[in-house]
């Protein structure tokens, strides 16, 4: 006995006594550690792991699947086994000595010396560089600077995977001069939606950024006119996914289940959207916390903060709510006629042969965004009319330069597709067409326009007398003054871009339960002749070849998105008068990355956009 310790001896007939290799979970442990295992947790305490194999740098969740398939891949290299034949043989793991092997692991993971680091999908910032994972085999990451970009074989950032994550394209700086053409040839827009396109490659751009929040990009139109194939496209760009389009969700946790296995989350043929599921899509674009009980406790609680991009696609405008509206980017896609439709074959091929160069005009612009982003000083952000979407916005400028287009003009464009979703939101409303006519009705006529004047009980007996028996049934019709002054607390908004001002009583008493509407005579004007607008566009709109051939020549046409190279070497020799390059490519990259900065702001004409 020594201090108070017995001394056990030990069997001679024991394992340990005949000196037994030490246990496999041990063997396993050691193994994994001996390869240059660094584990790390998250701010939750979520185990983590980043690993060297073959000169990749890995980086796995300790409790996912994955990282058990490196486990024993490793293990098995280290222990082979020979048969009673004579055949040697990997060496396996069994799932007890796993189990407790990924028990030790996190013990580790969750040591005080251990690292604390925020891990992402597919993009994240550290310091003044933007890593983008390209889901490749090799590990490789994308690197984004304020000068430049590059492909660097890898590196120690909390860039984590999903299952279902794919790799994106080999990014080809040689074939990003006119590569935003390719992709405006491969989807489905007119020739009259040159501004939808502008504002689809502004939202691709995003949803490489690494913070949101980010704008809902929808797709509408009749059946045939390949939404479908067109957000399968765009997604495949930025975050190529095993299913790149999912089924509307029935509840929210389904939601989570989405944002989780990839960047994007991209649902099909949307044919409705209740109230409940269009806040959380509103709460998933601009960041929101959802939580839940965690299972097996009664006090716990799970909560998953998810800030992803959106896109939806549908036959019918998928605009039915303000909110929703002011964070949406609309594209109507017009109908493919039988004799243009191509086989998906003859598109993907024509897609693989443009990708890369369409990524690398991507990274192109986000070098713009993250060069202007350092370099404008804040109050000359504050002094832009921005929209609701003004990270969206001032995200799109800052990178418009880089595309060649001029960013005063990309700011009218997303207030012109706001103003547009905002008045599919009051035309498909029955409440504001029945204001409409309650102003027409009974409003007292004033040199302003008209005005009426009223508590919430009094208005909603006046929009009975104007609305049909189905409608006043309808569930979302509603039944008292005070669901009525809540209905029109959240129409508001898109009634007030639309030139109807609701004003809602904020105090008490009979005055303060009078509510206000006043519509301008200027705006029914214009609501008018946009409505007659769009109905001659609609019916002189001539269809394009659906989803032409990229190889087609095109010298006949000029391209309608120049490169920075198809500028004049005036412009260019301007811009790159300072910058120390070498090769042509990266005094392209370059122009791009300071070209915004240079870009002398102006303000909007009051043509240009009406809000």
């Amino acid at each position: 006995m020594a201090d108070g310790f017995h001394e056990i001896p030990v069997d001679a007939g024991s394992d340990e006594g005949k000196g037994r290799k030490p246990p496999q979970r041990d063997q396993v442990i050691e193994a994994v550690l001996a390869a240059g295992a660094t584990f790390w947790a998250d701010p939750d305490r979520v185990p983590f792991v980043t690993i060297e194999r073959n000169g990749r740098t890995e980086r796995y969740k300790v409790r996912s699947a994955a990282f058990r398939q490196v486990v024993r891949a490793i293990y098995a290299e280290r222990n082979p086994r020979q048969t009673d034949a004579g055949l040697m043989l990997p060496g396996s793991v069994g799932d007890k000595a796993m189990i407790e092997a990924v028990q030790q692991f996190e013990a580790l993971a969750n040591m005080p010396s251990a690292a604390i680091r925020e891990p992402a999908l597919r993009t994240i910032r550290a310091g003044a560089s933007i890593w983008i994972d390209r889901g490749a085999e090799d590990w490789s990451l994308i690197e984004v600077t304020p000068t430049g970009w590059q492909v660097v074989k890898g590196a120690d950032v909390p860039l984590i995977r999903a299952d279902a994550m794919r790799a994106l394209p080999m990014p080809d700086r040689k074939a990003a001069p006119g590569a935003l053409d390719r992709l405006r040839k491969l989807l489905n827009l007119g020739p009259d939606q040159d501004d939808d396109f502008k504002l689809i490659v502004c939202w691709l751009l995003s949803t490489l950024w690494p913070s949101g929040p980010y704008a809902i990009l929808a797709l509408d139109g009749e059946q045939g006119s390949g939404k479908s194939t067109a957000s399968r496209l765009v997604r495949s760009l930025t975050d190529p996914n095993k299913a790149p389009l999912r089924s509307p969700p029935k509840k929210e946790d389904d939601l989570v289940v989405a944002a989780n296995a990839g960047r994007v989350v991209a649902l099909d043929n949307v044919s409705f959207i209740d109230a409940d599921m269009a806040d959380v899509l509103c709460r998933m674009a601009t960041g929101a916390g959802l939580s839940k009980r965690r299972l097996y406790t009664d006090d716990e609680e799970h909560i998953v903060h998810v800030c992803r991009p959106v896109l939806l696609n549908g036959i019918t405008s998928l605009m039915s709510r303000g909110d929703m509206a002011d964070r949406c980017i609309v594209a109507t896609l017009p109908r493919i006629p039988d004799d243009k439709r191509r086989l998906e074959a003859d598109i993907e091929k024509d897609f693989a042969a443009a990708a890369p160069g369409i990524l690398a005009a991507l990274l192109d612009g986000m070098v713009a965004s993250l060069a202007a982003s350092l370099c404008i000083p804040m109050k000359e952000t504050k002094r832009r009319d921005l929209p609701r979407m003004a990270d969206f916005a001032a995200l799109a400028m800052n990178a418009a330069p880089a595309f060649g287009w001029d960013p005063e003009h990309i700011l009218a464009v997303i207030h012109r597709n706001r103003h547009a979703a905002n008045i599919a939101v009051v035309e498909s409303d029955p409440l504001s067409e029945a204001i409409g006519h309650v102003l027409d009705e009974h409003g007292t006529a004033r040199p302003e326009g008209r005005r009426w004047e009223g508590t919430a009980s009094e208005l909603l007996e006046k929009l009975n007398s104007c609305a049909s028996e189905a409608v006043r049934r309808d569930r979302a019709w509603p039944k008292d003054g005070t669901r009525l002054s809540g209905r029109l607390r959240r129409l508001a908004p898109a009634l007030r871009r639309c030139g109807t001002d609701v004003v809602l009583p904020d105090g008490g008493g009979r005055r303060g339960r009078v509510l206000t509407i006043q519509r301008s005579e200027r705006s029914q004007r214009s609501m008018q002749e946009n409505a007659r607008e769009k109905r001659n566009a609609n019916s002189e709109r001539s269809v394009p070849p659906a989803f032409p051939s990229v190889s087609d020549d095109a010298a006949s046409v000029p391209p309608a998105f120049p490169s920075v190279t198809q500028r004049s070497a005036l412009e260019r020799s301007n811009i790159l008068e300072n910058i120390d390059t070498s090769t042509e490519a990266e005094r392209w990259n370059a122009g791009n990355a300071v070209f915004s900065i240079l870009t002398p702001p102006h303000t909007l004409d009051d043509d240009e956009v009406e809000l």
